[in-house]
């Protein structure tokens, strides 16, 4: 193993984020990962309590972060919801809630940890998109939506990031068994796997060490990775 690096993963109580933080810190990195109220985090992750949509508490995360492991050298920012709706029924809060969590609250996440990384004039960032960025879903506007905007500000935060050594990049998985996807009713999840090339699901670990190696592109950023089985 290479140098051990300084990882805060935020998301990380449930499914990619989960995975993720979790293979960080079996391959001997130094990792925290944010948690809601009530969440655990991975044996051997230091967990810290937080919200994207809360700058306080995503402020309070990263400096407890960088006080137990040093300046970041790796953000993951995993964090996401649905609010699923026909357009003609979706809710004023539905697309508020999916937009401030999904978009916003990476961006906030961003911001943060950009400043200590503009001084340490290091750092790789990945912020969880989906194929439906790309694809659209039915019934799902408003986190298409989000995820489509996460997408345009990479674009444009590796414009700026790269000449101070800051990396930022998307990552889009396709249908991934997590509990989010379960939540969803079996004759749905099949019609998924039909329209995947390889006809599966992917698994959360998978998604987790596309992350980690993407991460590690050192001459890649401003770029969104599809992982979807050939959707």
């Amino acid at each position: 193993m290479g140098e051990s690096l300084s990882v805060l993963v935020f998301g990380a109580s449930r499914g990619i984020g989960r995975a993720t933080a979790r293979k960080y810190q079996e391959a001997g990195h130094h990792v925290a990962g944010t948690r809601r109220a009530g969440g655990t985090v991975p044996e051997g992750v230091l967990g810290l309590e937080a919200d994207v949509t809360d700058n306080a508490s995503v402020q309070a995360a990263l400096a407890a972060a960088v006080e137990a492991h040093g300046p970041l050298d790796v953000l993951v920012v995993t964090a996401g919801i649905t609010r699923d709706n026909f357009l003609i029924r979706m809710s004023d809060e539905e697309v508020r809630e999916v937009i401030e969590t999904n978009l916003i609250g990476p961006i906030n996440v961003v911001r943060n940890a950009w400043k200590g990384m503009w001084r340490a004039r290091k750092g790789s960032i990945v912020l969880l998109s989906s194929t439906g960025a790309k694809v659209g879903q039915t019934a799902q506007s408003n986190y298409t939506a989000s995820k489509a905007g996460l997408e345009g500000f990479v674009r444009s935060a590796a414009r700026e990031g790269a000449a101070r050594g800051i990396r930022i990049n998307a990552l889009a998985p396709g249908a991934t068994d997590t509990d989010m996807l379960n939540a969803a009713p079996p004759a749905v999840i099949e019609r998924m796997k039909d329209g995947i090339p390889m006809h599966r699901i992917a698994h959360e670990d998978e998604i987790a060490s596309a992350i980690i190696d993407y991460a590690g592109m050192t001459y890649v950023t401003g770029q969104t990775l599809y992982v979807s089985g050939g959707v």
